[in-house]
């Protein structure tokens, strides 16, 4: 998916030793195009043998489709 390359960087604040990421699932359900500016859906981020869940809300420039911004919610680990 588009925002995966900026989810890693964000995320990377919060969890400094994520290596790897995952946005969405199987189910288109999971990605939600809000307007030509926002997409929101649901993620996972692995931090060594651990995969942590989490929420995000990815900015879109609507001109060019790239990422402007991107915040991820961490679920707390299971």
């Amino acid at each position: 998916p588009t925002g995966a390359p900026a989810a890693l960087p964000a995320l990377k604040k919060q969890v400094p030793d994520a290596d790897k990421v995952f946005l969405g699932t199987d189910s288109p359900a999971t990605l939600t195009l809000v307007s030509k500016r926002s997409l929101t859906g649901v993620g996972q981020v692995r931090s060594g043998a651990a995969w942590r869940d989490f929420t995000f809300t990815c900015a879109l420039m609507p001109s060019s489709g790239k990422v402007a911004g991107f915040t991820a919610v961490l679920k707390a680990p299971a």
